[in-house]
């Protein structure tokens, strides 16, 4: 069983238009040429946003407002992003500190989570100790109970071994009414 792999991907590059992550900066070029710096009548694709605003300018005679397919307060063409170049610092600071928030929210959520199941197991297993325990004390008290029973209803009058013994007749004089021979039948 190996190292559990950690979340990094607050360190990955992303994409500052739409804040998609990437596993490598090479991807999220393809990603930007692809998904926000193409010419929708074209088809051409640019690396960076001042390259399509300038090929739309000459080309198709249109001026490029915004970043296409970006979110809304990040479609400003006036940065020049290329990759991670470009992305504002403090936007890269306050990305890292949100994802790795979110990455030690789960990990501490996880935690709590395996605490209250093994919590709710402790739980059981008292349970099931108790119950055990009651039971064997019942048992124990029904057991107790029929034993006074069975003393009670038990009477050694008139019992005798058959070896010519008789168990009350002792009672007077234990002595005197004992004899070897009364104990194998001779008389």
């Amino acid at each position: 069983m190996g190292r559990k792999k950690r979340d990094l991907s607050h360190l990955l590059p992303f994409c500052y238009y739409c804040d998609k992550t990437f596993e490598n900066e090479i991807i999220l070029h393809q990603h930007q040429k692809a998904r926000h710096f193409t010419c929708e009548k074209c088809q051409k694709k640019f690396s960076t946003a001042d390259l399509i605003k300038s090929h739309l300018h000459q080309s198709h005679n249109e001026n490029l407002q915004k970043v296409p397919n970006s979110l809304s307060d990040r479609s400003s063409i006036e940065l020049k992003i290329f990759g991670m170049q470009g992305v504002p610092r403090p936007f890269i600071e306050e990305r890292q500190k949100s994802k790795a928030k979110e990455y030690w929210d789960k990990i501490i959520s996880e935690k709590n989570q395996k605490l209250k199941k093994e919590q709710k197991l402790k739980e059981k297993e008292q349970k099931k100790k108790q119950k055990a325990q009651k039971q064997t004390v019942e048992v124990e008290e029904k057991v107790q109970e029929q034993e006074k029973k069975a003393e009670e209803n038990f009477d050694m009058t008139g019992f005798s071994f058959g070896f010519g013994l008789d168990l009350n007749a002792g009672q007077e004089n234990k002595k005197d009414n004992f004899k070897p021979s009364n104990i194998f039948g001779f008389e």
